[in-house]
């Protein structure tokens, strides 16, 4: 933003927020001073607050650009746990981005407030996406009752999550786990029929977290 973005501050008299239009006007060391508001942040209350004042100033009117996305995705990552991982509150609304001020910064508690709404929204969600995930490891383990688990089961079921369609290559690899598996073989007839394996309960189970984040 300092070099080259058309919001830094030496081209401060084209920012959205000091045309007429909106009454309102910003001198260009603002910017400077959120700067070092945001270098100095490190509690989640900082991180959302210096979140809205970054859409305040490139849309006052309310809303958010990926810029803004991206700024609040490396803020909360910086605050979770190692190894832990939360959904973004951007879910929050799945059809359009808006800041939580909307045409106006509101005060502080009823800005924490809004944002408190949305995360107790996404922790009921990743516990729906949790469970769905549960029983999907419980049916596709569910083989393992009456059989001993071949070599690399883990392994494979961890790549299968990731990528449902696999090559030949990665099957044979894991001879012993995919010929377990019940994968669906397919002929991409794209890439000259090549020989591919489906992995059909991860697109099922990928189909339930979809329909989770709809509702």
């Amino acid at each position: 933003m300092h070099r080259g973005d058309k919001f830094a501050g030496e081209n401060a008299s084209s920012w959205p927020v000091t045309e007429r239009e909106h009454d309102c006007n910003i001198d260009p060391n603002w910017l400077d001073d959120w700067f070092d508001y945001v270098n100095k942040s490190q509690g989640i209350e900082r991180t959302l607050i210096s979140y809205e004042q970054l859409c305040m100033i490139r849309n006052p009117t309310g809303g958010c650009t990926l810029l803004e996305n991206v700024f609040l995705e490396a803020r909360l990552s910086d605050l979770r746990a190692e190894k832990s991982y939360w959904l973004s509150p951007k879910f929050y609304y799945l059809n359009e981005c808006r800041s939580t001020t909307e045409g106006g910064f509101s005060d502080l508690g009823n800005l924490i407030s809004q944002w408190e709404l949305k995360f107790e929204w996404l922790a009921d969600k990743q516990r729906y996406i949790h469970h769905a995930l549960q029983a999907f490891n419980d049916d596709f383990d569910a083989i393992l009752q009456s059989k001993a688990m071949p070599a690399g089961w883990h392994e494979l079921k961890a790549i299968l999550l990731s990528t449902p369609i696999i090559s030949m290559e990665v099957a044979h690899t894991y001879l012993e786990a995919s010929s377990f598996m019940l994968l669906q073989v397919k002929h991409v007839s794209s890439l000259d029929d090549m020989t591919v394996f489906e992995c059909t309960a991860v697109f099922k189970l990928w189909e339930r977290w979809d329909n989770i984040m709809k509702f």
